[in-house]
């Protein structure tokens, strides 16, 4: 028998080093995809935080807009307003609020008057004077001006009495502030600032409001500067507002920085200059506030390392050894056999008595062939085991995914209703709740002549609450698709639901092209239609109104439109109207809620439809949207 050489093995050796090193390349390939998956699902997730930490962010940056909103509106119906009845008021707005510093009437004051002004005040405050801000930071006596914006009422008085009395035209950045708020009767905001009553280095931001004569804009600069009665403003605390955000920040592991875009000066307002991973902008009036997050070493690691990629590759190493060890051993024992069947024949030509050892052999050399079969069968049903293994771990990546989205739309859906709860149920009932106050006030007073016009304001209150209760049930219904099918006729249904809008006779309703008279709907198509026609009645401005509807067939759906010859859409207020309690008008001119169109979204794109407007100004209103041909009971 030949001895065994290196030779013999040199064959099996390669088929072995071949098959292992193409293992550890499909294995190197296949964990570095596993790897990006689950690298780009942890991005997706931290983006989603970061998301949702901007929108709490631009959340409480608009309840304190509208809270100085709120405090703009009782100037503007009230023409006097003393020092006990603005306490009362921002008492209520001040209450369990801590990122409101002070809030604080500021009144214009010519010159010829500052004598009188400030003796009056001083019945109130004792030694109040008009005070000018020094470069220094200082307080001086004011010098003569043509006129004065002096602080006269601020709530909390304790810890601000160094801001009564404080002219705030005196300092250049907050006249120009005042300047530009009373040029666009709009809301304008600071850049950080110092102030006066603070020793310390917080940091703080002002927002002012004008307040015109008789409540009412003018339409000129002339008039603004001529009616400009003086200015309501609240101080903002940076920390504050964004503490709890900050905190949520921490909690998932992130680092939160705010940037004032529009400073030059002091543009860091939160947090340290990092490279960010996320940005989002934060809407403050007349100002541009950056949110910038970036993950936490802990967080970046977690994401970008992901602990069952090293696994992957120990896993597959060890397989790929397997298979090449396996490989070897088929080979060697596939030489051997055919080395044994020479040998074999051999050994029968030169002495018969052998054949009994060599069948011996033989014998021994198939059990090791079963048994190598037997290794075989196992490696495949591994490597199955494997295949179904990877199967199950995409599907459930997938499910992973979906519930991913649904969790996110759910979270939107529900920060939606929170913010309803937060403004738009609290302003009607403290409107409610500050009419109760006067009636009561009338009545110790026996003052009665305004109990009825108050009585009055808090029913309309009441069914402003009532109608946007109905109109949330009805947007909180939307998606789930539990009404029942039906068969209308879209044509003579259009024509019932505007007799039912009840028009004048001066609108008219007409169609063109066919319609169907065999359409599936459930009874959302009708709350669409209802809220379109609604929506051109409530904003018509012409003597004559004319709705005009049509109906294209495409593949798979029906696409409606309504047009009115109304006022017409500014393009950039395309969007606006589609979010929840959004109007383009003030609601005590325009009777609503805000929510009609919001529906109308929601209803569509819950059938997998689409919605939008074609307008311009004075040209009317045109809006589309498109329903399946074919409904599933569901």
């Amino acid at each position: 028998m030949k001895k065994t050489t290196w030779q013999s093995y040199k064959k099996p050796s390669k088929i072995a080093i071949f098959i292992f090193i193409f293992s550890l390349l499909a294995t190197f390939y296949l964990s570095s995809n596993i790897k990006d998956e689950i690298v780009k699902t942890g991005r997706n997730a931290v983006l989603a935080k970061s998301e949702k930490i901007s929108v709490y962010l631009q959340e409480t940056m608009s309840r304190s807009v509208f809270d100085l909103y709120t405090l703009q509106s009782l100037y503007n119906t009230n023409k006097e307003i003393n020092y006990a009845q603005f306490q009362k008021f921002t008492e209520l707005l001040l209450k369990d609020n801590d990122y409101i510093r002070a809030l604080e009437w500021i009144p214009r004051i010519e010159s010829d008057s500052r004598i009188s002004f400030v003796a009056k005040q001083n019945l109130q405050f004792d030694g109040f004077q008009i005070k000018e801000l020094m470069p220094n930071k200082s307080l001086r006596l004011s010098s003569h001006k043509k006129e004065y914006f002096p602080v006269n009422f601020i709530q909390p008085l304790k810890g601000n009495e160094n801001a009564l009395g404080l002219d705030l035209g005196s300092n250049k950045s907050r006249r120009s502030t005042l300047e530009y708020a009373r040029d666009t009767a709009e809301i304008t905001a600071t850049e950080q600032i110092s102030l006066v009553q603070d020793k310390a280095s917080s940091k703080d931001f002002l927002m002012v409001a004008p307040i015109y004569e008789n409540g009412t804009i003018p339409t000129t600069l002339e008039l603004k500067n001529q009616t400009l009665k003086g200015f309501v403003l609240g101080v903002f605390q940076i920390n504050s507002l964004i503490n709890r955000v900050n905190v949520q920040a921490q909690e998932e592991g992130l680092l939160l920085t705010l940037v004032d875009l529009d400073s030059d000066v002091s543009p860091l307002l939160f947090g340290q200059a990092l490279k960010h991973d996320y940005q989002f902008d934060i809407f403050v009036p007349q100002r541009s506030w950056q949110l910038q997050l970036t993950m936490s070493d802990a967080l970046r690691t977690q994401v970008l390392s992901p602990p069952i990629y090293n696994w992957a590759i120990f896993v597959g190493i060890i397989i790929s050894t397997l298979l090449a060890l396996s490989a070897f051993a088929l080979s060697r024992i596939s030489l051997d056999a055919l080395e044994l069947k020479i040998l074999n024949t051999k050994i029968k030509d030169h002495n018969q008595n052998l054949e009994a050892k060599v069948q011996e052999r033989t014998q021994s050399i198939a059990k090791k062939n079963d048994e190598l079969k037997s290794n075989v069968n196992q490696l495949t049903q591994s490597r199955e085991a494997l295949n179904k293994l990877m199967h199950e771990l995409k599907h459930q990546k997938e499910e992973a995914e979906q519930k991913s989205i649904e969790l996110a739309r759910s979270n939107k859906e529900l920060d939606e209703f929170a913010y309803v709860a937060s403004h738009d149920l609290k302003a009607p009932l403290r409107g409610i709740d500050q009419l109760a106050s006067w009636i009561e006030e009338d009545m110790a007073s026996n003052d009665m002549d305004e109990v009825p016009e108050h009585l009055a304001a808090i029913r309309q209150r009441t069914s402003r609450l009532e109608k946007l209760l109905i109109d949330l049930l009805d947007y909180s219904k939307v998606g789930r698709h539990e009404e029942k099918l039906s068969e209308i006729d879209s044509k003579k249904l259009i024509e019932d639901i505007f007799i039912l809008n009840a028009p004048s006779p001066s609108c008219k309703l007409s169609f063109n092209n066919h319609f169907p008279k065999a359409l599936t709907v459930t009874a959302q198509f009708e709350l669409i239609i209802r809220n379109l026609i609604g929506n051109a009645i409530k904003h018509s401005d012409k003597e004559e109104l004319h709705i005009e509807f049509d109906c294209e067939e495409e593949n798979n759906a029906y696409m409606f439109s309504i047009k009115d010859n109304g006022p017409g859409i500014d393009s950039m207020h395309f969007d606006q109207i589609f979010q929840m309690f959004k109007t383009l008008k003030p609601r005590d001119k325009v009777e609503g809620s805000g929510m009609g169109l919001a529906l109308v979204k929601k209803v569509v794109n819950s059938y997998g439809g689409n919605v939008y407007v074609e307008s311009s100004l004075g040209k009317g209103t045109t809006f589309f949207f498109n329903w399946p041909k074919t409904l599933i009971s569901e």
